[in-house]
Formats: structure tokens, C-alpha cells, sequence
């Protein structure tokens, strides 16, 4: 009896061991799972692009559906489908369409699996140290546009970023890295910070301005500028076999500011981001294309609506217009060093009545 008893003591404490031992196995399979699958903006973009190719592959036949639902789902699909191609073209329907779904994939827990816990992960929004100047131009401008038609252009100003920077070149007006920082943790702690809906609002923007959008550039077409411009300076990337070569500090004047000394540095062409404020041309060093690659894209993709020929070496220049009137110059070798592009805005600037316009001169008489 006692031998029996002593046996299944034994069992038992084998059977809890081996219990033990497969929960923790579990446990850590699951937590290297997790691990692998850490949500990047890229793993994101990864996400979208198989949920959306999936979408538009997928036969609507096979689905069961009665005659009201299966022309609701086909009619979605060529939605989806259409929008893709339109939406870099000026179209704002598509444009808005394209960014909802796009919402919709990396808001889904089976997809994309994004939520209040982890945003902040993907995009450190409340770490200014972390965070990409790009992004945070970017979130800036998102925020500034909420605050109504002229909300950019109004908080663009009050912060000073049209104001000239004095150098011994001349007055040079660009909005860098150190002063989107500054502007970002101002506006930021006066606003008493972001919340959760406007973060996945601007991670639904990266994600569809990097795959399907203008890139850095998306969000220029929205607000109340004259221009905006891309690889229309600096020096072309991969063009050219250049050894680069940054002077010394020994080389200027004591009295040389260190902004003026990074005039000096040689910058690549898919690093340039201009617009035109009010009539200044102005450079917005805080914000690049990030690759060459991503430049081309956007420049092959944003003349498209009305083009007279594609853009090529055979055909290296193209102006066309864009579908909500923008006028859209495109460039690329042997035309010019690298690829490039201009967009001038359709109606960017306040209309002023007739009647306004007499009175200032009646003032002025």
C-alpha cells in the first residue's frame, strides 16, 4: 500500500514538473513571438499592402452573398482599387478614402494591432529626443490644420518660422531641426499635449503618405501655401562619384555662427523640401525625403492626373495639373541633375473682394 502511495506521489510530482516546465516554455515562445512581431511604422506599411492586395485579389463569388450584399462588396473592391491610383493626383475623395482604410487595417486587433498601449512605441510622441524632425513638421501641421482654414499659416507665423535668418550670405529663411524642436515642445505643452486620436490619425498619415501619398510633402498639399517644391537643390544621390568634404571650424571667422557654418555642408537633393509662404521661398531643412528612392516615387507619381506623356529620359520635362487644378512641373535626368518636382497650389491664398481692394486704395489715395 505504502509502495503505491509512494508511486503516485512520484507521477504526480513528475506530471506537475512537466507542467511547469511546458508553461514556461510557452511562455517564453510566446514572449519571442511578440518580440519578432514588433509593429514598426514599415511592418505597418507590410500590413496594409498585403490587406489591401488581398481585398482587391479576392473573388467576390466565393463569398455567399445575396444580390444587395455582393454589390456593396464589388462596388468597394474598384473603389479601393481606383483610389489607389487616384489618390496621389489631387483627387481629396480618393485621397480620404485611401487614408480610411488605411485607418481601418492598423486599427484592426487582428491586423494591424495597434492601440493606446503600444502607439506610443511606434512613435515616441511624447519623447521630442526620439522623435524625426520630419514628424515632428508633420504633427505639427495635423494639429495646426484642426485649429480651422488658416490654422498652419497662422501658428507658422506666430512662431516665427517665415522670419529670416541673418547671415553674412544675407537673409536666409529656413525652418531647421533645432527650430521645429523648439516650436514642437512650445505648442505641444500649450496645447497640454496629444491624445490618442490625433496620434492614430498622424500614424494613418505616415503609413499612407510613405506607401500611397506624396511623402514628406502629403500634407503641403492641404495647407495654405503658394508652392511646394522637391529635389530642386543639392546635390543628386548615386548621380555622380562626389567625395565630400566639410570644412573645419579653424577654416571660419570666430564670429561665424554654427547655422551659417552648416550652409557650408553639401546636402543631396533628396534631402530639399521647399515652399513658397506668402511669396518667401523657404526651405524646410527639418523635414527630407528620406532615400532617392522615395523622391522618384513621389515625382513620377504626382503629375499623373493630366499628363501629356510619361515622364522619361526621352521626355525628361512635363507640366500638367493636377485634379483640383494645382500646376504641377516634373523633372528628371538629363533635364536636370536629379529628379524634381513643383506643384503650385490652386487658390492658396485668401481671395480678397473687389470691394476691399478699392477700399485700400481709396485709403492709400
Amino acid at each position: 500500500m505504502l509502495n503505491n502511495t509512494l508511486m503516485i506521489i512520484l507521477i504526480l510530482v513528475v506530471a506537475l514538473g512537466g507542467l511547469i516546465y511546458f508553461v514556461k516554455k510557452t511562455t517564453e515562445d510566446s514572449d519571442d513571438i511578440e518580440e519578432k512581431e514588433l509593429i514598426t511604422v514599415e511592418s505597418l506599411m507590410q500590413k496594409v499592402n498585403e490587406t489591401f492586395a488581398a481585398t482587391i485579389k479576392r473573388s467576390v463569388n466565393d463569398m455567399n452573398l445575396n444580390s444587395e450584399q455582393y454589390k456593396k462588396k464589388m462596388a468597394n473592391k474598384e473603389e479601393l482599387k481606383s483610389s489607389i491610383h487616384k489618390c496621389a493626383d489631387g483627387d481629396a475623395a480618393a485621397r480620404a478614402f485611401v487614408k480610411q482604410y488605411t485607418q481601418d487595417v492598423i486599427t484592426d486587433e487582428r491586423i494591424g494591432k495597434v492601440s493606446p498601449y503600444n502607439i506610443d512605441s511606434i512613435i515616441p510622441f511624447n519623447d521630442p529626443d526620439k522623435l524625426k524632425p520630419r514628424y515632428k513638421f508633420e504633427i505639427l501641421t495635423m494639429l495646426w490644420m484642426e485649429e480651422g482654414e488658416r490654422g498652419f499659416s497662422k501658428n507658422f507665423s506666430r512662431f516665427g518660422l517665415d522670419k529670416p535668418k541673418k547671415t553674412r550670405y544675407g537673409d536666409v529663411y529656413d525652418v531647421t531641426k533645432e527650430d521645429i524642436t523648439r516650436v514642437y515642445e512650445e505648442y505641444i505643452e500649450e496645447r497640454g499635449g496629444i491624445d490618442y486620436a490625433e496620434k492614430i490619425d498622424f500614424l494613418t498619415q505616415l503609413v499612407y503618405e510613405k506607401r500611397f501619398g506624396l511623402g514628406p510633402v502629403d500634407l503641403l498639399h492641404e495647407i495654405e501655401i503658394d508652392e511646394y517644391q522637391g529635389g530642386t537643390s543639392g546635390i543628386p544621390s548615386g548621380r555622380y562619384d562626389i567625395t565630400l568634404h566639410s570644412q573645419s571650424d579653424d577654416d571660419y571667422p570666430e564670429d561665424v555662427s554654427d547655422y551659417e557654418k552648416s550652409l557650408d555642408e553639401p546636402r543631396y537633393s533628396f534631402e530639399a523640401v521647399w515652399i513658397v509662404f506668402h511669396g518667401l521661398n523657404i526651405h524646410l531643412s527639418c523635414t527630407t525625403f528620406e532615400t532617392q528612392k522615395e523622391l522618384q516615387r513621389v515625382t513620377r507619381n504626382i503629375y499623373r492626373y493630366n499628363a501629356p506623356t510619361i515622364l522619361t529620359q526621352k521626355d525628361p520635362k512635363i507640366i500638367s495639373t493636377m485634379k483640383d487644378g494645382s500646376r504641377v512641373a516634373v523633372m528628371c535626368p538629363d533635364f536636370s541633375d536629379s529628379f524634381a518636382f513643383l506643384c503650385r497650389k490652386f487658390d492658396s491664398t485668401p481671395s480678397i473682394l473687389p470691394e476691399q481692394l478699392l477700399t485700400t486704395r481709396k485709403k492709400e489715395g
